[in-house]
């Protein structure tokens, strides 16, 4: 991901995907992102956007109403990504929608979408965020919770 963005901060609660992190280069805190002094530590009111793929409607509502950046956050309940909105988020995506929305313009319409894999959601969430039309090579951390 340091080929997109000039510094990327992933805050890792799984110690299998600290791991990932760890053997992909990529800066992390080990820590729960619940926890203020995790987030403190992480940077999160320093960073230029914090994108948090946690699903965690209580910890996302207090980040929309607390961070002077651009916040953006996952949700698959359309009233608490309307709730977010209101409180300061930039964005809220709905998983289902965004993934969905994607491999129709991949696929096609005729395709029946049954089933997706958190792996393939959280690529969708971010194709989305990085506004890209083509299908990157970009590695998937299915722990972290947030991007910085």
């Amino acid at each position: 991901m340091d080929e997109e963005f000039d510094e990327v901060v992933f805050v890792e609660a799984n110690p299998h995907e600290m791991r990932q992190l760890e053997d992909e280069g990529e800066e992390f805190v080990f820590g729960d992102p619940r926890h203020p002094e995790v987030r403190r530590e992480a940077g999160v009111k320093d960073a230029s956007a914090v994108i948090s793929l946690e699903e965690d409607f209580d910890l996302d509502n207090e980040m929309a109403q607390t961070l002077e950046t651009v916040f953006i956050a996952v949700s698959d309940d359309e009233e608490e990504a309307e709730e977010l909105m209101k409180n300061g988020a930039e964005h809220v995506i709905l998983e289902d929608k965004a993934v969905e929305k994607i491999l129709r313009e991949k696929l096609g319409d005729k395709t029946m979408i049954i089933s997706i894999s958190l792996a393939l959601m959280i690529a969708g969430i971010l194709l989305v965020i990085l506004n890209r039309t083509d299908i990157p090579e970009i590695p998937i951390y299915l722990g972290s919770g947030l991007l910085l």
